[in-house]
């Protein structure tokens, strides 16, 4: 299935296996119990609001241009994300959300936005290569019952680094996050 029309919301329920190719701005706003891969290709911006948006397809983000947005989302996502250098996961609209999926594979950046909150648990949660960046005071990365070295560089002009829940964490990396 090809979703290149831009600005289109899906509200249809995908399901099954297979692949989803998204060339386009597109939000699903519809229950998912999809079980394939979801390729956000060259342009590509997938919007969603809740995890039940993604079924639990993989989601690979393909390029540079590739976004995958979780929009005000406050639940918890166990998708597996992977993606390129340079593909942006944005975390936006007061977002209070956690990722329990492994993402070794996720080479790009969080963009933490709009008083938004994103919680790990371990670096695979993130991938072990990807970046944050916390965009204003009011943006957090938290790590929750997290044990071990937390590597990611971590950036932005402001924003909030939060260790939890009986964390057992060593700082080994980059925070270029103003204090």
């Amino acid at each position: 299935m090809h979703l290149n029309t831009a600005n289109t919301a899906f509200s249809n329920t995908l399901s099954g296996a297979g692949v989803i190719n998204t060339a386009a701005a597109v939000t699903l706003s519809g229950t998912n119990t999809f079980a394939g891969t979801h390729n956000i290709n060259a342009n590509g911006i997938l919007t969603v609001a809740t995890a039940a948006n993604l079924g639990t397809a993989s989601i690979n983000l393909q390029t540079l241009s590739s976004q995958l947005v979780f929009n005000g989302t406050s639940s918890a996502i166990s998708n597996t994300l992977t993606g390129v250098l340079g593909s942006i996961v944005q975390v936006t609209n007061a977002a209070d959300m956690s990722l329990s999926g492994s993402n070794n594979g996720f080479l790009g950046q969080y963009d933490i936005n709009g008083g938004s909150t994103l919680t790990v648990g371990a670096t695979s949660n993130l991938g072990s290569s990807a970046s944050v960046n916390l965009a204003s005071a009011t943006d957090t990365l938290a790590l929750s019952n997290f044990t071990g070295i937390f590597a990611n560089t971590v950036t932005g002009t402001a924003g909030k680094l939060n260790i939890l829940n009986n964390s057992d964490v060593t700082l080994n990396s980059t925070y270029g996050v103003a204090s």
